[in-house]
């Protein structure tokens, strides 16, 4: 399925869905999902994963377990509400 939209929380626990304006929810993001991410007003390529984040600020000691965004260069980027992505 390909579109773009933006990043809601999904009500499958834990995870983000993309919602378009004019036609609601239509995918749950999950591991492996390739997607580009607007950031700093460019569009970003990469995939989603699934893994261990860490706390340091609030609970240095504690593992999360969340989805990110990794680029196709490396980088990293937490998900969030709001995110505008696309889909191919």
């Amino acid at each position: 399925m390909s579109g773009e939209g933006t990043l809601h929380l999904s009500s499958n626990r834990g995870r983000y869905e993309v919602r378009d304006a004019q036609e609601g929810p239509f995918l749950d993001l999950t591991s492996g999902d390739r997607c580009e991410v607007l950031l700093g007003g460019r569009w970003i390529a990469g995939s989603v994963e699934l893994g261990r984040v860490y706390s340091i600020e609030e609970l240095p000691h504690k593992q999360v377990k969340g989805y990110y965004f990794i680029s196709d260069d490396g980088a990293r980027c937490g998900l969030c509400e709001g995110m505008k992505v696309r889909l191919p």
